[in-house]
């Protein structure tokens, strides 16, 4: 084990990635919030609960609520017009 390693210090090129690791790790997130909340938006298209599938999006994935949603189809409930 290095000096560095044992004092906790990084090196210049660990501290580097590190950083790079941060930012993919930032637009993940991001990619995760804005897939649910296209999910549930595609899910108000189809007449289902927004809030729902964006949940559904957050918790499970927005991957698998759009499979999920697209499986399902349309609602066969009416809407309501406000």
């Amino acid at each position: 084990m290095s000096r560095e390693a044992a004092a906790g210090r990084l090196a210049p090129r660990e501290k580097g990635q590190g950083r790079i690791m941060e930012i993919v790790g930032l637009f993940g997130i991001a990619f995760w919030v804005v897939g649910s909340v296209a999910a549930g938006y595609y899910a108000k298209r189809l007449g289902r609960s927004y809030g729902v599938w964006s949940g559904a999006g957050i918790v499970l994935s927005p991957v698998l609520a759009f499979m999920l949603l697209f499986g399902l189809g349309h609602s066969h409930r009416p809407r309501h017009q406000a």
